[in-house]
């Protein structure tokens, strides 16, 4: 939890360390600063922009709008240990002051199934409107598309059948299944199944 006017950081887990490896209290001794430990340089002055284009677009939106904002992005920390580990960020307002500005935003991290770094998206939950990150600032993504029979082998997948189960459902042979569903995982940017049904979810096809 980000306390944005006194630049604090609070730490709700019932782990005594985090994800990167240091423990709660340094986490909440160094406040923002924590950034500087446990991301690269240029990797600081991507998060900086990132943010910056973020917020001019989350303060077009009527207050009752920001309230359902969610920001996603995945980024590389350096672990206390000095790994480097692919991390998914999620960043979300709690509470706002009475000028409609964000006062309080929960932060949450867990491990990454994409393929790249340096992705960030922004959703409104309440008009399902997605925006992602580029070199501008942030793009509408109304025109984002699944064909149905993509959207049709997915939620096969939920439904934890095989690939071979899948292609006998669609009259299809294996391989052309195979091919198919590594298309859709270019498509979406990640390399496991597991990423692919994560990244839909995301996205809102199913």
């Amino acid at each position: 939890m980000v306390d944005c006017y006194h630049q604090k950081i609070f730490v709700h887990s019932s782990k005594s360390k985090v994800l990167c490896g240091y423990s709660k209290k340094t986490l909440e001794e160094e406040g923002l600063g924590f950034y500087n430990l446990i991301f690269k340089s240029d990797d600081i002055q991507w998060l900086k922009k990132m943010y910056e284009k973020a917020s001019d677009l989350f303060y077009t939106f009527p207050l009752s709008a920001r309230k359902k904002i969610e920001i996603f992005y995945d980024l590389p920390v350096i672990k206390k240990n000095g790994e480097e580990l692919l991390v998914h960020h999620k960043v979300v307002p709690f509470q706002f002051c009475e000028d409609g500005n964000a006062w309080l935003v929960g932060c949450f991290a867990s491990l990454s199934v994409s393929k790249e770094s340096r992705i960030a998206y922004l959703v409104s939950r309440k008009t399902g409107v997605w925006f992602e990150f580029c070199e501008d600032g942030f793009v509408s993504m109304r025109n984002f598309e699944i064909a149905q029979e993509d959207e049709k082998i997915l939620k096969m997948m939920l439904q934890n059948k095989s690939d071979k189960e899948i292609a006998m459902e669609l009259d299809i042979p294996q391989t052309t299944f195979s091919s198919r569903k590594q298309r859709l995982m270019d498509k979406l940017n990640v390399s496991s199944l597991a990423g692919l049904i994560h990244q839909a979810h995301l996205l809102g096809v199913i």
